[in-house]
């Protein structure tokens, strides 16, 4: 990390948001400002393009992006993480504003599906342990865990805005996440509300 080059010049792919790099080596990006506080004149957030496959020479291609960049409503529209199988180089997770999604890139077109099947809340984070055990949050304190990516267990927390999870590298067995508070009183919103 002594010498750093831009990738981009032309700044083509803006408001990255999350970078993952898959067991291959590849590179994909998500753009779109999701914890910004929305999209307007009196907001900092920022529409995103998508997510994107580093491809080298200052090259990346478009794997998935919202319809249009103007409203915050549409699936892609912003992107909090983005996450790649431990052993696959062929399936990331993407949280993003309306929903966690599992990508499979070995299919042409990509194939999209969403894990949780009739949830499309806004997603806050997706981490995949070394083992592959999966664990998605949601706005609103809902919490999804996955031993083998295709069942999933429910945890809810009351009163809780956004959740950010970690997994041991050492035992994935063992997880921390971080609440930020959700109250009727503004002053203590978007709080911390604890660390299990």
């Amino acid at each position: 990390g002594q010498t750093w080059n831009h990738y981009d010049t032309d700044f083509k792919v803006t408001n990255i948001s999350s970078i993952v790099q898959t067991a291959d080596g590849s590179f994909y990006v998500g753009t779109g400002e999701q914890f910004q506080g929305g999209f307007s004149s009196k907001r900092s957030g920022f529409i995103g393009s998508g997510l994107f496959k580093l491809t080298g020479n200052g090259n990346f291609e478009l794997i998935v992006g919202p319809s249009n960049r103007l409203s915050e409503s549409i699936d892609w529209a912003t992107i909090a993480k983005v996450s790649a199988h431990p052993t696959d180089p062929n399936i990331l997770y993407v949280a993003m504003n309306n929903g966690v999604r599992k990508i499979d890139l070995s299919t042409s077109p990509a194939t999209i599906t969403n894990p949780i099947a009739n949830i499309t809340k806004s997603a806050n984070d997706v981490e995949i342990s070394s083992d592959g055990k999966i664990v998605l949050t949601y706005q609103g304190g809902e919490m999804y865990t996955s031993h083998n990516g295709v069942d999933y267990y429910k945890n809810t927390w009351a009163n809780v805005a956004r959740g950010d999870v970690a997994i041991s590298p050492s035992n994935s067995d063992i997880m921390y996440v971080v609440f930020s508070r959700r109250t009727s009183v503004a002053s203590t919103n978007n709080c911390l509300a604890g660390v299990f």
